[in-house]
């Protein structure tokens, strides 16, 4: 199924499957740790609200790009559903959160309170109303616990870095120039990177002003492996998705009233 998605859109982002088999859900989620994209895949296996990580799906446990979510229906495609409203955003121009609704699908149903909370503290997502949501994925996280819009912002910087660089190293070539390897050079190489992370801040994927780009100085190694060096350090933009709220409402004024 993997190859077929690749011969027909190389540039494909992310995939979810209509096979609910763990053979299948394993293979595919093996591949696309491997690639910078996302596997959403789905589970009816009861285990998970009541022990954890199904059996059959242990390998997963610990999966950076593959998030699982459980409904006790297997044609309620959530997964689908969950993967195209969180991809339709252009991380170039916003980072979406995935704790979010999911359209077109009924919420899972005979999930109590105390499985619902346990079908969360293993990494696993579960369709449930929310408000006026009528199904609301949550907690929105990869297999690892990481929501699962950190991953995809981990993602789109490195993409976007090495598509940068390259068109840069392009445009030396184009005009028979070597990008020098100095600290001219690396001037440009961390100003490609400033750049980036400040289209970053833009789009939501880092918090504003918590970002730090450093150029280390060129070594003997790095003029004898044509290397330039930049780092860069930066904190990503959180969602809030609980809320804590105390108040209290009293009998007497809080303010002493005017005389």
């Amino acid at each position: 199924a993997l190859n077929t998605v690749i011969a027909a859109d190389p540039g494909f982002y992310g995939i979810a499957i209509d096979s609910r088999a763990d053979a299948d859900v394993l293979a595919i989620s093996a591949a696309v740790e491997t690639m910078d994209r996302v596997f959403i895949a789905q589970t009816d296996d009861a285990d998970a609200k009541t022990a954890g990580l199904p059996a059959g799906l242990a390998e997963l446990d610990g999966r950076q790009n593959t998030a699982l979510v459980y409904h006790d229906a297997d044609a309620a495609f959530s997964d689908s559903s969950w993967l195209a409203g969180a991809i339709s955003w252009d991380p170039s121009l916003q980072s979406a959160p995935w704790n979010r609704n999911v359209a077109g699908v009924a919420a899972a149903s005979g999930v109590e309170a105390g499985e619902k909370l346990l079908i969360r503290a293993n990494n696993i997502n579960v369709p449930l109303p929310y408000f006026s949501n009528s199904a609301w994925m949550d907690p929105g996280v990869n297999l690892q616990g990481r929501p699962m819009h950190e991953v995809v912002s981990l993602h789109w910087i490195r993409n976007e870095l090495q598509v940068r660089i390259a068109r840069a190293a392009s445009r030396y070539s184009a005009i028979g120039q070597k990008w020098p390897l100095n600290r001219t050079g690396q001037g440009q190489l961390r100003a490609i990177v400033e750049i980036l992370l400040q289209d970053a801040v833009a789009a939501g994927h880092i918090d504003p002003g918590q970002y730090l780009v450093l150029a280390p100085a060129i070594t003997d190694t790095d003029r004898a492996l044509g290397r330039l060096r930049v780092t860069f350090t930066a904190t990503i933009l959180g969602q809030a998705r609980t809320f804590d709220v105390v108040g209290g409402l009293l009998n007497s004024p809080i303010f002493a009233e005017a005389a």
